[in-house]
């Protein structure tokens, strides 16, 4: 179960490490987490760290209006795009416009128990100060499941940074249990020779889009 005082613990711990390291206000969540999971547990899950600024430049494309609908980060991460989004509904919205509405429609996934605790604190800070009628409604904006597996919530724009990781890569497990959903999105899976002459290459970052214009826009 959540503390009641889960908001004001993620506050208090934010301003401290603002106060040692300022550049880590902007993001304190994303830039902690590369020090949490080993570089090559990142790597072998094809998490990188987006900066603030590729996060800004995504959400721009998006517009006030884009930011203001329904929008869904199959592979959420620390969260980052949607806490952008937040900040970006915050500037331009009401004053005053309570937690519930500035986290209308925002829906984040992620495998990753840990990823999914970062998400939900970091979207804690993102709201804090706005009036909430629950003490957590953020809690259901995140959930913890695989994007290739889990239903998704339909949203009006995808936003985000997909696991960039090859198939050549992938545990045998995965390729094992994933290669139908490649073939049904037109990702061919090649085998033998075909892969050591580098035309089995592909991304799971392309087939977490193709599964995702089909099963999660509206």
């Amino acid at each position: 179960p959540w503390p009641s005082d889960l908001l004001t613990r993620v506050e208090a711990a934010a301003r401290r490490l603002a106060a040692v390291a300022p550049q880590v206000a902007l993001d304190p969540i994303g830039a902690l987490s590369p020090a949490l999971l080993p570089r090559t547990v990142r790597h072998r899950l094809g998490e990188f760290y987006t900066p603030p600024a590729i996060v800004s430049l995504a959400l721009d494309r998006l517009g006030p209006e884009g930011c203001a609908g329904s929008l869904l980060d199959p592979t959420c991460g620390g969260g980052l795009f949607l806490v952008q989004a937040v900040a970006r509904r915050r500037q331009a919205g009401p004053e005053g416009a309570p937690a519930e509405a500035l986290l209308a429609g925002l829906h984040g996934l992620d495998l990753q128990p840990m990823a999914v605790l970062a998400s939900r604190a970091a979207l804690a800070l993102a709201v804090r100060g706005a009036p909430r009628a629950r003490p957590l409604p953020l809690i259901e904006a995140i959930a913890l499941g695989d994007v290739l597996t889990a239903p998704l919530p339909r949203a009006d724009a995808l936003v985000g940074n997909p696991p960039w990781v090859g198939w050549e890569t992938l545990p045998a497990s995965v390729r094992e249990a994933s290669a139908p959903l490649w073939r049904t999105h037109g990702l061919r899976v090649h085998g033998g020779m075909d892969v050591v002459l580098g035309k089995g290459r592909k991304e799971l970052a392309a087939l977490v889009l193709l599964r995702c214009l089909a099963d999660g826009l509206r």
